[in-house]
């Protein structure tokens, strides 16, 4: 199905999450993927004619980064759930650090952030996420974007 949809909208550039396989080959296609530590990750599919250079991965599979010229592809699988608070707040303030460019450049952010950035968005109150709502948003983190 995933092959189907590729072709049938002549997608370059396809972002998946919640990965389980290491075999994901489609003809006219590669495949950049990070399988972590609880078999699950992310995958960047792009065509073969665009190249993707500056690859790297953080050790949970929950994100993925590449370039494509000077453009970065930001690729995030968050942690969800009241439960996994705690290590939610860690993939955004420490973890995903790992792979936001330290200099300047286009940014393409894209996948699960099982994140809320407004009250219409749940039935209770807003918790509160400022690491993932910079990040969404765009706001400067780290200097990154001033």
């Amino acid at each position: 199905m995933l092959e189907e949809c590729l072709r049938k909208h002549d997608m370059d550039i396809s972002l998946l999450q919640v990965v389980t396989t290491e075999n994901i080959t489609f003809k006219g296609y590669q495949t950049l993927l990070n399988i972590g530590t609880t078999a699950r990750g992310t995958s960047i599919m792009a065509k073969v004619d665009l190249p993707l250079h500056g690859v790297d991965r953080i050790i949970s599979g929950r994100g993925l980064v590449a370039y494509y010229g000077n453009i970065c592809i930001l690729n995030v699988y968050a942690p969800s759930g009241t439960s996994n608070k705690t290590d939610r707040k860690a993939f955004f303030n420490t973890e995903i650090l790992d792979l936001i460019p330290h200099v300047p450049t286009e940014l393409i952010k894209a996948g699960d952030f099982n994140c809320v950035l407004s009250n219409s968005d749940c039935t209770r109150h807003r918790p509160s996420g400022r690491a993932s709502e910079r990040l969404i948003r765009g706001l400067p983190l780290l200097g990154v974007w001033d």
